[in-house]
């Protein structure tokens, strides 16, 4: 998009431009619309494109082509159509031809010139650019995804500097920075920005947020053209170097792409109307940017005009009407009762018009409208309470105004007279608070006057609904505005129904807060109570009544109240009860036996709650007797039958009052106690004795001593349990005696109480043992209570190695010493209750061990002798070598076993003695051991059974036993031991 200030185009026409072809492989981004200013405003754009941005392709861009020329100096002449490569040669900035877009595929660009531009080079530039001279273009283009008229929501971001945007570089933060480094920074220019964002979103149904990243003010730094995502806005704005200062200004794509690029080259410092010239720039290409195209005539009338206008801030009327017919209001989307737009509670009486555009002003303007045909709006608004309500919809807009396209060739086409007045004729509707019901509609006027729905009385307070809609079939947008007007009204009360209720007497009465539709205020009364009751009164304020101490009255009381304002009153009753009088059920006369507990049946009552009972009389006196007085149950613990039968007179009593009920109590007679027969028992002494009888008859019994106990003996006078905690055995066995009544009679048992006795032992026989034989006496014998514990009170002599079985008084003796027989033994038992002893003699007799004969016997030298086991008699013994036995012979001292184990050959057997010695003496038993060298069997002989072994020893052919081989004992067996083996041969 190309822009030019007046007869300058023709300077710039008559500099060095050349056209340079477009390869294949180049990454510009294309242009929507590319503005243009030398030194004038003038603003171009290209219109929409119906190819939509396909995120998939090489090229996202490739429906959208920048055009870029500056200004150069030249002197201002016209310029005619010359060939197309003579205009190759004689212009030296790049732009593209039209032979070269239609064979990419590419859209072209739409110039604008500003007035006084020769129209022969106007027609030439659109021959050379344009691929369609005769297609026709619209106001309005392609908008964001989403349904016609419906809200979108936009994201919006800042590029990096230095991210590579259509062949340059973006400079946006540097530049900007350094233009209003004197007028707050970074920080101002941001937020006029900013504010250019926030005022379409004012406007209409458009909203936006800002995207940053990594905690920068810019985003991601994707490549350029890259969808909006989490790090980058839908819309991205960057700056690059263009042409130089005037020009190019800006340039900006459709949707679904959106983004901005600046000239770096211009003065968007310019402070004059709070930077108008910045604000209005970027106002007007974000119009491209969400689908709007260039509106003609260039009359400073619209803002996406293709000549710059800075006499007005931001959208005018047409602008706002383009924007609702592709996003439509901002309170979208409210087409029914549940999404209705909420105006909030209004005073009355009060006027409030709703769509006015926020300041700054737009005339003949509005927030509100229809943006075509189908469309309805619902608006809810909340009153306190009944009105009249005047709705009044107002079409808002021009009677007459041109909005024509941007012809093909760039220049503005005109004549194409709007009526935005009447383009929808509007019509509304008021419903209740279900929003459903229609209270009233106004539809008579024709499209392009207010339609009126006058004075509707609202009958109360609540949420009422409002609905616009259109009786044609609009294809624009028709804005409009809303007023509702409220001014109070009269409607006489209506009390709604009050049920029939109950009270406590005696507590404060409240009855339920009355309903009642109407104006207010209201003045309530009291108008009657039947029958009359004192002290109840009601609220004039709110309609409550209330009365401090209700009083039972039968049948109940009926209330009236009445409610009245300055248009009438309505009357209401229910009927109060109040509570009722205690009637106690009757009471059948009934009996209860001599000594046992008596309970009354629970008596029953009707009447308010809560009751308390008491005794009213009983006659005669029967002294014990008593009440719940929560629940009427009468109770004796001990009924007398002497004053049988008893009247029993009992009350209940509540709040509105009391009641009386009686019966004859008879006492029956009972039955005397029976104790049960107790047998004859023991216990022991010195452990403590308890014991409970049972007895049948009437409760409660008293127990006692019908004889005295002994010593320490009680009983329990409630239970009968006889406990005497330490028993004395020397007056045992006892006779025990108790005795049971009641207010029947009496009875008594008794039985023998045997107390364990002391030990007594039984006589103990003198007794005889053995010496060395292991002594056991007779169990001794013993009377007394157990466990009985038996000792050794004394041995005399002592008798070392003598114990006693502690738990059957057995004595042990494992080796009787007849050396100080006879022994006098005592022995002691032992029990709780006391000791006794009793001695006994104890004689040992025997004599000395006699070992048996052991035989002489032959061992091999060399080999472990082992000798036969001896025996000996006389009990046990223990065994001894005696003498001087050959070096390393041992005996065993319990079985007298011998052992050596390396016998050693010798000429003359050896003798061994061995000795086994017991309490009572000891024996000495010899034998011949005879290791001879030159025996090789072991019979304790040389002989020619030996021969054979003795040459394979001699021969160094065996060396199992060298020492039998040295047979003359030299140390050596050799060939001198064959004489001394042939010597010893037998």
């Amino acid at each position: 998009m190309l822009c030019t200030k007046g007869f300058f185009l023709s300077a710039f026409l008559a500099a060095n431009v050349f056209f340079a072809a477009l390869h294949s492989s180049h990454n510009n981004r294309i242009s929507a619309g590319i503005e243009a200013d030398l030194s004038c405003d003038v603003i171009c754009s290209h219109p929409h494109t119906d190819s939509p941005h396909d995120p998939t392709g090489a090229d996202p861009f490739d429906d959208l082509i920048p055009v870029v020329a500056a200004a150069t100096g030249a002197p201002p002449q016209p310029l005619a159509p010359t060939p197309l490569d003579e205009l190759t040669a004689r212009f030296g900035r790049p732009v593209f031809v039209r032979e070269q877009l239609a064979n990419q595929g590419r859209d072209p660009v739409a110039f604008c010139f500003a007035p006084g531009t020769p129209e022969d080079i106007q027609a030439y530039y659109n021959e050379v650019m344009y691929t369609d001279p005769t297609g026709a273009r619209y106001q309005l283009g392609g908008r964001w995804s989403g349904t016609q008229g419906s809200p979108r929501a936009l994201t919006w971001s800042f590029v990096p500097d230095g991210l590579a945007v259509d062949g340059d570089t973006s400079e946006l933060f540097s530049r900007m920075d350094a233009l209003f480094a004197a007028q707050g920074g970074r920080a101002t220019w941001i937020a006029r920005i900013q504010s250019c964002f926030d005022r379409w979103q004012a406007l209409g149904g458009t909203s936006y947020t800002r995207i940053t990243s990594g905690g920068n003010d810019w985003d991601d730094g994707a490549s350029w053209g890259t969808s909006g995502g989490t790090g980058r806005g839908d819309i991205r704005i960057a700056m690059i170097s263009i042409d130089g200062s005037s020009g190019v200004l800006a340039y900006n794509y459709f949707p679904s792409n959106g983004d901005m690029v600046l000239d770096r080259a211009e003065n968007w410092g310019s402070s004059s109307n709070t930077h108008r010239f910045l604000r209005n720039v970027v106002l007007h290409e974000h119009g491209h940017g969400f689908g709007l195209a260039h509106v003609c005539p260039s009359n400073g009338t619209k803002l996406m005009e293709p000549i710059f206008n800075s006499s007005f801030d931001g959208p005018r009327h047409d602008d706002i009407r383009a924007q609702h017919r592709h996003y439509g209001d901002n309170w979208e989307n409210n087409n029914g009762v549940s999404t209705a737009a909420d105006l909030g509670p209004l005073n009355i009486p009060s006027t409030t018009t709703f769509g006015t555009v926020p300041a700054p002003s737009v005339p003949n303007s509005s927030i509100l409208s229809i943006d075509a045909n189908g469309e309805v709006d619902f608006f809810k608004f909340t009153i306190a309470q009944a009105a009249n309500v005047t709705i009044t919809v107002t079409p808002v807009g021009i009677s007459s105004y041109d909005s024509s396209p941007q012809n093909a060739n760039g220049s503005c086409s005109s004549g194409n007279f709007v009526d935005s007045l009447a383009h929808a004729d509007l019509n509304v509707d008021l419903r209740s608070t279900n929003g459903t019901t229609i209270l009233a509609t106004a539809n008579s006027q024709p499209a392009g006057v207010a339609e009126v729905i006058s004075s509707v009385t609202l009958p109360g307070a609540g949420t009422y609904y409002t609905r616009v809609f259109e009786g044609n079939s609009p294809t624009q947008s028709q804005l409009y505005t809303l007023t509702i007007g409220l001014t109070a009204t009269c409607v006489p009360p209506t009390i709604a129904g009050i049920s029939n209720h109950g009270a406590a007497c005696g507590s404060p009465y409240t009855s339920p807060t009355p309903s009642a539709t109407g104006t207010t205020p209201m003045t309530w009364t009291l108008q009657s109570v039947t029958p009359p009751a004192p002290g109840m009164s009601i609220n004039s304020g709110t309609g409550v009544v209330t009365w401090a101490n209700p009083q039972f009255a039968p049948g109940g009381y009926t209330i009236v109240i009445q409610a009245a304002n300055a248009c009438g009153s309505d009357t209401e009753d229910w009927v109060l009860t109040v509570g009722s009088l205690p009637n106690i059920s009757a009471i059948s006369d009934h009996s209860t036996p001599c000594g046992s507990p008596y309970t009354s049946p629970t008596p029953s009552a009707s009447g308010q709650t809560p009751m308390t009972w008491s005794l009213a009389s009983v006659v005669p006196p029967a002294p014990g007797m008593t009440i719940n007085s929560a629940n009427g149950v009468v109770t004796w613990a001990d009924p007398d039958p002497s004053g049988s039968p008893y009247l029993v007179t009992i009350q209940v009593d509540n709040a509105c009052g009391s009641d009386t009920e009686d019966w004859l109590l008879t006492v029956l007679p009972g039955a005397a106690p029976v104790i049960d027969p107790i047998p004859d028992h023991s216990t022991p002494c010195a452990v403590s004795y308890s014991f409970t009888p049972a007895a049948t008859g009437a409760t409660p019994m008293t127990w006692s001593f019908a004889s005295p106990p002994p010593a320490g003996m009680t009983i329990d006078s409630g239970t009968g349990e006889v406990d005497w905690p330490s028993p004395d055995p020397s007056g045992s066995p006892y006779l025990i005696s108790i005795e049971a009544s009641n207010s029947c009679g009496t009875d008594t048992e008794d039985w023998l109480l045997t107390v364990g006795q002391p030990p007594v032992i039984a006589d103990i026989p003198d007794q005889d043992s053995g010496c060395g034989a292991a002594f056991s006496s007779v169990p001794p014998s013993v009377t007394g209570q157990a466990p009985i514990v038996w000792s050794l009170a004394s041995v005399v002599p002592p008798a070392p190695g003598m114990t006693i079985d502690s738990g059957t008084g057995v004595i042990s003796w494992p080796n009787p010493d007849p050396s100080g027989s006879p022994y006098t033994v005592t022995v002691a038992a032992d029990n709780a209750c006391g000791s006794d002893t009793y001695s006994f003699l104890l004689t040992v007799t025997g004599g000395a061990p006699v070992i048996a004969d052991v035989p002489d016997h032959a061992a091999l030298c060399g080999s472990t002798y082992t000798s036969p086991t001896p025996t000996a008699g006389g009990g046990s013994v223990t065994w001894s070598l005696v003498g001087t036995p050959p070096a390393g012979m041992t005996i065993n001292s319990s079985t007298g076993v011998v052992s050596w184990p390396n016998a050693v050959a010798s000429a003359t057997p050896y003798t061994i003695m061995i000795e086994a010695t017991s309490a009572c003496g000891s024996d000495s038993e010899t034998w011949l051991l005879t290791v001879r060298p030159g025996d090789f069997t072991g019979d304790g002989l040389v002989t020619s059974a030996d021969l054979p072994e003795f040459v394979a020893h001699l021969l160094g052919q065996s060396t199992t036993r060298p020492c039998a081989a040295d047979v003359n004992m030299d140390g050596q067996p050799d060939g001198q031991d064959i004489q001394a083996f042939l010597n010893s041969l037998y």
